[in-house]
């Protein structure tokens, strides 16, 4: 590359940008795409994170299968083992589960395994978060890439703590 010109080396490098994305969205590279992406930015392109051949992107999921999601935005050690309990004690696994609050004196409106509170974060899809891949995109910038749990009520009242030996065994 060191005669051609500055176009044709800024066209070239565009491709291959454009290549390495356009085949990162399609896999586990999407996903860490997508968590540092911003909801915004997830939404327009229309691509939730890939759903790693684990299961269909709706009913319900075994502890390992939400492993593998959490997993896929950047998850590793405790952090992943939380994430995991958490998601059981919140969902149940169950990737649309939708807690619409009790519209007095519960301000809540929550989507999907991590149950993502759309009043607390508009900047998510209800509709999208469904996907079990985008909730675990949504999880991760949440929680900080997995250091702060104090947005998820099960684990501020301590009854994710029920699902930890579960957790525990899923990531091993």
């Amino acid at each position: 590359m060191g005669n051609m010109g500055n176009g044709v080396k800024l066209g070239f490098m565009l491709l291959i940008g454009f290549l390495l994305i356009e085949i990162g969205l399609n896999g586990k590279l999407g996903s860490i795409l997508g968590a540092i992406l911003t909801p915004d930015a997830m939404q327009a392109t229309g691509n939730g994170s890939s759903n790693n051949g684990s299961a269909s992107g709706s009913g319900t999921l075994s502890a390992r299968q939400i492993a593998s999601f959490a997993k896929s935005v950047g998850l590793s050690g405790q952090a992943l083992i939380m994430s995991v309990a958490i998601a059981l004690a919140e969902s149940g696994g169950v990737t649309s589960a939708h807690n619409p609050g009790n519209g007095t004196t519960d301000s809540e409106d929550s989507y999907g395994l991590w149950q993502i509170n759309i009043l607390a974060h508009p900047e998510y899809s209800a509709s999208r978060l469904s996907d079990p891949g985008y909730n675990a995109q949504a999880m991760f910038a949440i929680s900080g890439s997995g250091t702060n749990w104090t947005p998820w009520g099960t684990y501020t009242s301590g009854r994710y703590l029920s699902y930890m030996a579960q957790a525990q065994q899923a990531v091993n």
